[in-house]
């Protein structure tokens, strides 16, 4: 009797001890866009928590890495091959934190779990969590400046935008290569809000003024070519007409002489002398008196 009180004994010393313990449970959740692990008074569980509902008991501690993608800008001046400066380039880098698995998540933790943030909540727990920014600033902002400045650096100051679709796929190339092993993840670099220096600036367009002048000028000698050529084409228009007008008068006169024979000329002669004696004798019809000027009979037309 004595046995089995005190195995009822230890039973129910059990049973309260049990029940102790599931009254110091609390439900946490995570979010949306992260990533979590318990860690207990002995450590960390290893088992990587995805976003939901999860059971947190006594002094359990919930962690969190955001794994959210972003975009980051990198703003930098770069001297180029030429010794100048670019006035502005930008580097947009797109990415998010790399966590897979529980490693990762405690090697992440182990590197950077200094900088976690904690949040108290309104039933007195805390959550410690690290934002994306840390890890994109640990670990991707120098390499990603670095990368891009060896590679622009290659090239002249006036080159650099003619080559700016090859120097941003190099920039991909080389920049994802020196994140293998890096807890992020690269989705993409965009070359932005590129700007070479002002002497450049104002080269291009000077240079284009240049091109647009010399075009113009191109333009109007084109039309005086144009204008020359046509005066060309009217002045042998013109002689070719002079020419066939002068061989025409030439064979004209050439008629008109071998039809001059001395005969033709004593017939026109008849005939012009004819017509004078003709008028004479008309004039002398129409007269009303005659009177004698300097030994010749002239007719007097009565004014009747």
């Amino acid at each position: 009797m004595k046995k089995f009180l005190m195995v009822m004994a230890v039973c129910v010393i059990g049973a309260s001890v049990f029940f102790t313990g599931c009254a110091g449970c609390t439900e946490e959740k995570v979010p949306v866009g992260y990533v979590g692990m318990i860690k207990k008074p002995g450590g960390l569980t290893g088992e990587l928590l995805n976003p939901g509902s999860h059971d947190c008991w006594g002094r359990d501690e919930l962690k969190l890495i955001a794994t959210t993608e972003a975009a980051y800008k990198e703003k930098m001046q770069i001297r180029c091959a030429d010794k100048l400066n670019t006035k502005a380039f930008d580097l947009i880098v797109r990415g998010a934190p790399k966590v897979k698995t529980g490693d990762d998540f405690k090697k992440i933790l182990r590197n950077q779990g200094t900088q976690m943030r904690e949040l108290t909540k309104t039933n007195g727990s805390s959550v410690q969590l690290l934002n994306a920014h840390v890890l994109y600033g640990v670990y991707v902002s120098g390499m990603a400046r670095n990368v891009t400045r060896l590679i622009v650096s290659k090239y002249k100051s006036d080159e650099i935008v003619e080559n700016r679709a090859a120097i941003q796929k190099k920039i991909n190339a080389e920049l994802r290569n020196a994140l293998k092993g890096v807890p992020f993840e690269l989705k993409v670099a965009l070359v932005n809000n590129l700007d070479p220096p002002d002497v450049i600036t104002r080269a291009v367009e000077n240079a284009r003024s240049r091109d647009l002048a010399i075009k113009q000028e191109e333009a109007n000698q084109r039309i005086e070519l144009l204008k020359a050529k046509n005066r060309r084409e009217l002045a042998q228009e013109e002689k070719l007409t002079l020419v066939k007008e002068a061989e025409a008068e030439a064979a004209y006169m050439q008629i008109i002489g071998e039809s001059l024979t001395k005969g033709f000329l004593e017939r026109r002669r008849l005939k012009v002398k004819e017509k004078e004696i003709a008028a004479k004798e008309f004039g002398y019809k129409k007269a009303s008196s005659i009177t004698m000027i300097d030994g010749n009979a002239v007719p007097l037309v009565g004014t009747k």
